[in-house]
């Protein structure tokens, strides 16, 4: 439906009335949302959660967005902030241990894919939420260094040595 549609047409048709057309945008950018998420929260419900409440934040404050065409990156800073919120609460209610268990456990429990898939994966779990953002966006949502930067707000060479350190993190 509108596909073919820039981010600013769409967002202009979704104030005005037209909720299918912010439908258009969560299709485009879910993925994405989702990647920013788990990178802060490393479990898979727990992000699923922050970016769903991401977009209802988008939705309800799309009217004050200055460039439409920047919404990629606006978005990734609500659900980026809904993260580290969740996160700072979640600390809160449960001990370091118990929420490193949990992680892992449910971050497994999520994977379908091969046993070394899922190894890797619970590594990155137990990175920094730093560490894990960048490998998150880059490998999951496919994002280059300077799209990272550029939604994240990091310099594109602290986009590139976060990469690097996690490489060698998870290599070691």
């Amino acid at each position: 439906m509108l596909r073919g549609e820039s981010d600013a047409e769409i967002i202009r048709k979704t104030l005005a009335g037209n909720r299918h057309a912010f439908e258009a945008l969560i299709q485009r950018y879910n993925r994405m949302a989702y990647a920013v998420a788990f990178a802060r929260l490393g479990n898979h419900q727990d992000a699923e959660d922050a970016a769903q409440e991401g977009w209802l934040q988008a939705f309800s404050t799309l009217n004050r967005l200055r460039d439409p065409e920047r919404f990629p990156a606006w978005l990734a800073i609500i659900v980026r902030n809904v993260s580290v919120n969740a996160g700072r609460n979640r600390w809160r209610r449960s001990s370091l241990e118990e929420v490193g268990d949990t992680l892992v456990v449910d971050f497994r429990e999520s994977m379908e894919n091969a046993d070394i898939h899922r190894a890797l994966w619970a590594q990155i779990a137990t990175m920094t939420p730093d560490f894990r953002e960048v490998l998150t966006l880059h490998y999951h949502a496919g994002l280059s260094t300077e799209e990272i930067a550029d939604w994240t707000g990091l310099s594109r060479e602290t986009v590139k040595k976060r990469l690097q350190r996690a490489r060698s993190a998870l290599s070691e």
